[in-house]
């Protein structure tokens, strides 16, 4: 029942690394989009990804990916050594994961490291988000109709999920990795010891042309919104990376919302750092 995907194979693995894909959160996909497994092979990181397509992690969801991390653990005959990372909303699960981890005092599975991917941190910023979008007139109308069907479906998502947010934003926050509206960062705390790398692109003009967007819209403003409270609760190893020109999908097309813009080798060199013996 427990299924995940061995995304690269090692001799005798140092680490554990999972993976988590955005979108639909299909494990599969994660290799044709990332040579982060690949790479991975040559600093002794085994990489499995796990299937996560949830906007927010539960604690039966929060046990299902404890089990097979520690069932990959066993296997492999190494229990120390774990990090996380992801995409979009793989990004998400990774941080929320770790928080929940620390939150929990489930010290098996506190990360020595996370990276995470142009993800979405809040839920109430998110829902502001989508509702621009909805109001947003766009002269692209391809774009426009992806973008209005994304808002709509996650609207109600959070409609079922967390209630009406006008009466009660409790489920919103209490759900979500950062809250930039709370002084005290809702659980953002939870990773004030935990190396984090967020890991941004803005091609301001690709959004303008291809989404009908502008700064507001980007992941990267409350990342580094969640960057700057981390380095202010003292985590030195709070870190924002941007890259520039190096977001493509797999079939080539642009696009600054990618895996490929965690390029394999500085990503992984930024986690061998925090390998324990």
């Amino acid at each position: 029942a427990y299924t995940y995907e061995e995304l690269n194979d090692v001799q005798d693995p140092l680490a554990l690394l999972v993976l988590f894909d955005g979108g639909a959160g299909i494990a599969t996909n994660i290799v044709a989009e990332t040579a982060i497994p690949d790479s991975a092979v040559q600093f002794r990181f085994k990489v499995i990804g796990i299937d996560q397509s949830d906007l927010f992690i539960s604690d039966s969801n929060y046990s299902r990916i404890r089990t097979i991390i520690k069932h990959v653990q066993q296997k492999y005959g190494f229990s120390k050594n774990l990090f996380l990372g992801g995409f979009s909303l793989g990004g998400f699960t990774s941080i929320r994961f770790s928080e929940m981890a620390v939150q929990k005092k489930d010290t098996q599975m506190i990360p020595n490291a996370v990276f995470a991917v142009d993800p979405p941190l809040d839920h109430l910023d998110f829902l502001d988000y989508c509702l621009r979008e909805l109001e947003r007139s766009c002269l692209n109308e391809n774009a426009s109709t992806i973008g209005k069907a994304e808002a709509n479906w996650v609207l109600s998502y959070y409609e079922q999920h967390f209630g009406p947010y006008s009466e009660d934003s409790s489920a919103y926050i209490n759900n979500s990795c950062y809250t930039r509206l709370l002084t005290n960062g809702g659980n953002g705390i939870y990773l004030k010891d935990i190396p984090i790398n967020m890991i941004h692109e803005i091609d301001i003009m690709w959004l303008i042309k291809e989404r009908c967007r502008d700064l507001s819209d980007v992941n990267a403003m409350i990342g580094s919104k969640f960057i700057r409270f981390l380095v202010g609760l003292g985590n030195e190893e709070a870190i924002l990376t941007m890259t520039s020109n190096k977001g493509f999908r797999a079939d080539g097309r642009r696009h600054p919302h990618s895996w490929s813009i965690a390029e394999p080798r500085p990503t992984l060199e930024w986690l061998v750092q925090f390998l324990n013996e």
